[in-house]
Protein backbone atom coordinates (compact mmCIF):
# COMPACT_ATOMS: atom_id res chain seq x y z
CA UNK A 1 0.00 0.00 0.00
CA UNK A 2 2.77 2.41 0.65
CA UNK A 3 4.35 1.84 -2.67
CA UNK A 4 0.64 2.77 -4.33
CA UNK A 5 0.55 5.85 -2.51
CA UNK A 6 4.19 6.84 -2.99
CA UNK A 7 3.12 6.44 -6.63
CA UNK A 8 0.77 9.17 -6.54
CA UNK A 9 -2.55 6.82 -6.22
CA UNK A 10 -4.98 7.53 -3.63
CA UNK A 11 -6.64 4.65 -2.18
CA UNK A 12 -10.22 5.50 -1.43
CA UNK A 13 -11.43 2.28 -0.12
CA UNK A 14 -9.50 -0.72 1.50
CA UNK A 15 -11.17 -3.87 2.63
CA UNK A 16 -9.52 -6.73 4.40
CA UNK A 17 -10.74 -10.17 4.50
CA UNK A 18 -9.96 -13.70 5.69
CA UNK A 19 -11.01 -16.37 3.23
CA UNK A 20 -11.86 -19.63 3.65
CA UNK A 21 -10.24 -22.85 1.40
CA UNK A 22 -13.32 -22.71 0.29
CA UNK A 23 -14.25 -19.18 -0.55
CA UNK A 24 -10.33 -18.64 -2.17
CA UNK A 25 -10.87 -22.23 -4.51
CA UNK A 26 -14.21 -20.37 -5.02
CA UNK A 27 -12.94 -16.88 -5.87
CA UNK A 28 -10.02 -18.59 -8.16
CA UNK A 29 -12.07 -21.53 -9.48
CA UNK A 30 -11.46 -20.17 -13.53
CA UNK A 31 -7.63 -21.32 -12.06
CA UNK A 32 -8.97 -24.84 -11.07
CA UNK A 33 -6.53 -27.78 -12.63
CA UNK A 34 -3.72 -24.92 -13.25
CA UNK A 35 -0.41 -26.57 -11.86
CA UNK A 36 -0.39 -23.91 -9.33
CA UNK A 37 -4.14 -23.85 -7.79
CA UNK A 38 -3.40 -25.60 -4.65
CA UNK A 39 -0.69 -23.02 -3.56
CA UNK A 40 -2.54 -19.76 -4.91
CA UNK A 41 -5.12 -20.51 -2.51
CA UNK A 42 -3.77 -22.10 -0.17
CA UNK A 43 -1.89 -18.90 0.67
CA UNK A 44 -4.86 -16.80 0.12
CA UNK A 45 -6.81 -18.76 2.93
CA UNK A 46 -3.36 -19.28 5.15
CA UNK A 47 -4.60 -16.59 7.58
CA UNK A 48 -7.78 -18.70 8.11
CA UNK A 49 -5.61 -21.39 8.94
CA UNK A 50 -5.36 -21.80 13.04
CA UNK A 51 -1.59 -21.97 12.59
CA UNK A 52 -1.18 -19.14 10.46
CA UNK A 53 2.15 -17.87 12.25
CA UNK A 54 3.52 -20.93 11.98
CA UNK A 55 2.05 -21.29 8.37
CA UNK A 56 3.57 -17.85 7.51
CA UNK A 57 6.81 -18.02 9.42
CA UNK A 58 8.11 -20.39 6.95
CA UNK A 59 7.97 -17.99 3.97
CA UNK A 60 9.46 -15.23 6.17
CA UNK A 61 13.71 -15.16 5.30
CA UNK A 62 16.08 -13.00 5.78
CA UNK A 63 18.17 -11.31 3.45
CA UNK A 64 21.45 -10.30 4.05
CA UNK A 65 22.34 -7.19 3.51
CA UNK A 66 24.45 -6.33 -0.04
CA UNK A 67 28.39 -5.54 0.63
CA UNK A 68 29.41 -2.21 1.36
CA UNK A 69 30.73 -0.75 -2.24
CA UNK A 70 33.91 0.21 -2.28
CA UNK A 71 34.87 3.76 -1.87
CA UNK A 72 37.14 5.45 -5.23
CA UNK A 73 37.05 8.95 -3.84
CA UNK A 74 39.46 11.47 -2.82
CA UNK A 75 39.32 9.95 0.78
CA UNK A 76 40.24 7.06 -0.59
CA UNK A 77 43.32 4.63 -0.46
CA UNK A 78 43.15 2.83 -3.58
CA UNK A 79 44.49 5.20 -6.45
CA UNK A 80 43.60 4.35 -10.40
CA UNK A 81 46.25 5.47 -12.58
CA UNK A 82 45.73 5.93 -16.04
CA UNK A 83 48.68 5.43 -18.56
CA UNK A 84 47.98 6.88 -21.90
Amino acid sequence: MMKIREEGFRVVMQKELQLSREQAENFYNEHRGQPYFDELTGRMSMYADTNALQTFSHLVVEVPPPPPQPFYGPFSRTTRVSRC
